[in-house]
C-alpha cells in the first residue's frame, strides 16, 4: 500500500479535529434535507420567529439549485469530504485509487481551477441579488479565487505528493466556505431571515477552513525544515 508519510501528532490533532466537525456538518445536512421535504402546514421544529426561520430559508426558491436541494449537494459535499479528510490522516495516498497519469498534484491544480470558476459564478450571482453591497461580493470572491492561487504557489516549492494533498482538502474547504458565504449574504440581505442549521453549518465550514489551513501552514514547515 502506498502510504504518505507519518503526520506530526498536531497534524493529525488538526485534521483529525477537522474531520470530526466535517461529520457534525453531514448530520446537519440530513437534517436540512428533512426539513426542506417536511410539510409546510406542520412548519419546521426550528421556525422560532420571522427573523430565525428555517421554512423561509429552507424553502426558498434560493434552497434549490435545478430543483435539487441544496441541502443534498452539501450532503454529497461533506460525505466525500471526509472520506478524503480520513485517507489523509491514515497516511494512505490517494493516488492508489486513481489512474495512472493523475497525481495529488493533479487534484491540487483541478480544485484550483474549480475555486476560480465557482468564484467567477458566485460573483456573478451577487452581482445579481446583493444590490448595494455588490462591492463586497465582488472583493470577497476575488479573494476567494486568489488564496487557493497563492497556497497552490506555497506548496509548488516543496513538491510533495503529501502537500499537494493538504492543499487540496485546503482549496476544497475554500470553496464550501465561499458557497457558505454566499448563502450567509442571501439569508442575511435578500431572505432576511436565519436557519439555525443552516447557520450552524456556515460556521463549521469556517473553522474547518481554518484547521486545514493550520495543518497546510505545518505541512510546508516541516518540509522546509
Amino acid at each position: 500500500m502506498h502510504l504518505f508519510p507519518q503526520l506530526s501528532s498536531k497534524e493529525k490533532k488538526l485534521y483529525t479535529a477537522s474531520l470530526l466537525l466535517t461529520l457534525t456538518a453531514v448530520i446537519i445536512t440530513i437534517i436540512l434535507i428533512h426539513t426542506h421535504f417536511e410539510s409546510s402546514e406542520s412548519g419546521s421544529f426550528c421556525n422560532i420567529s420571522d427573523y430565525w426561520n428555517c421554512d423561509r430559508v429552507n424553502k426558498s426558491t434560493f434552497a434549490e439549485i435545478l430543483g435539487v436541494p441544496v441541502s443534498v449537494f452539501g450532503f454529497l459535499f461533506y460525505g466525500v469530504f471526509a472520506v478524503l479528510q480520513f485517507l489523509y490522516i491514515k497516511t494512505i495516498n490517494i493516488e492508489k485509487f486513481l489512474p495512472p497519469f493523475f497525481s495529488t498534484k493533479r487534484l491540487a491544480q483541478l480544485s484550483l481551477l474549480a475555486a476560480i470558476f465557482s468564484g467567477s459564478f458566485l460573483m456573478y450571482l451577487e452581482i445579481i441579488y446583493l444590490g448595494p453591497l455588490i462591492p463586497w461580493g465582488i472583493i470577497k470572491n476575488l479573494i476567494f479565487m486568489a488564496l487557493p492561487v497563492w497556497y497552490y504557489s506555497k506548496a509548488q516549492t516543496v513538491d510533495k505528493s503529501e502537500t499537494y494533498y493538504a492543499v487540496f482538502l485546503l482549496i476544497l474547504a475554500l470553496f464550501g466556505l465561499n458557497f457558505a458565504l454566499y448563502l450567509t449574504n442571501i439569508e442575511l440581505f435578500v431572505l432576511e431571515a436565519i436557519c439555525i442549521f443552516c447557520f450552524s453549518q456556515q460556521v463549521l465550514i469556517l473553522i474547518i477552513s481554518i484547521l486545514l489551513y493550520l495543518g497546510f501552514k505545518k505541512s510546508i514547515k516541516q518540509h522546509h525544515g
